[in-house]
């Protein structure tokens, strides 16, 4: 049994259209969180914060000298 191509074609418009209308209706719900997700900015502020740790723990113990922590150190906005 086979499916003519007239009506595999007009199943392929109509799932491409059902798409569209589903993305466009996606971007007008005022649902739609526009922001990215927090979970990555805390992963990399948490990495941040532990490569400072280990930079002031190298700095106590007399490992680095105090103009190369100085440097590698990222200023805090």
């Amino acid at each position: 049994m086979s499916i003519a191509p007239g009506y595999m074609t007009a199943a392929m418009a109509t799932l491409i259209i059902a798409a569209m209308v589903y993305d466009n209706a996606r971007l007008i719900t005022p649902n739609e969180s526009r922001c990215p997700p927090l979970a990555p900015l805390r992963v990399r502020r948490a990495a941040l914060e532990d490569a400072a740790q280990w930079g002031l723990g190298l700095r106590m113990h007399g490992q680095i000298a105090p103009a190369a922590y100085q440097q590698a150190t990222p200023s805090r906005p």
